[in-house]
């Protein structure tokens, strides 16, 4: 008998809070929720000459090779608290050795939270060295 005097003791009441919140949970739907953006932490763009490109492979397919060209230019992006810090030996250009290849596409890796904008050459020219 306890459990029904609790549910219809003020019914009007508690219809009209379940009315409200509703109606609020429905408003707060239609609202897009955009993430925060740091106006002192803009993106910047920055370039890099002559990274030094490396190959990789599995180690049955190394051997002793020459890149031409040799180095690569590479324009990342990022927040500038990151972009103070980086360091042209974070950026790692390399070109993966497949046996038989001689043309490589050039890879970067690069620290997390940078985009790569652009690297050049996106081909390399591979030659097995005696």
């Amino acid at each position: 008998m306890r459990w029904r005097e609790l549910l219809f003791q003020n019914l009007w009441w508690k219809l009209l809070a379940f009315l409200l919140a509703v109606m609020i949970w429905s408003g707060a739907q239609k609202f897009e929720v955009r993430p925060f953006v740091n106006p002192l932490n803009l993106a910047e763009t920055r370039t890099f000459l002559d990274i030094p490109i490396r190959g990789l492979g599995a180690p049955d397919h190394l051997r002793p090779v020459r890149f031409n060209p040799a180095t690569a230019r590479v324009e990342v992006e990022g927040p500038a608290s990151l972009m103070l810090r980086l360091r042209g030996d974070d950026v790692l250009v390399y070109v993966e050795l497949i046996p038989g290849a001689s043309v490589g596409r050039t890879d970067v890796r690069l620290p997390r939270g940078l985009k790569l904008i652009e690297v050049h050459p996106a081909h390399v020219d591979i030659q097995d060295l005696p």
